[in-house]
């Protein structure tokens, strides 16, 4: 996990390709908690932006969702 400067937590987690869209949308659709961004569409690799204070919302909220946190 990074913490840029401008107060944001960046991270990289592993979704099944075919549910991609499907978390994007589900956590951008919950008060816009984190930004995810697709990486490699192939690996399922997903970037997440998020504020520090829901950070951990977000990653509870992206396992629920079956996303594997990558190091």
């Amino acid at each position: 996990m990074k913490n840029d400067s401008n107060d944001s937590i960046e991270f990289f987690v592993k979704a099944a390709r075919d549910r991609i869209a499907y978390v994007t949308k589900t956590v951008e659709a919950m008060g816009h908690l984190a930004i995810i961004s697709t990486i490699d569409r192939q690996e399922g690799t997903l970037r997440v932006i998020c504020d520090p204070q829901a950070s951990g919302q977000v990653q509870e909220l992206l396992l629920s969702l079956g996303c594997q946190p990558l190091a």
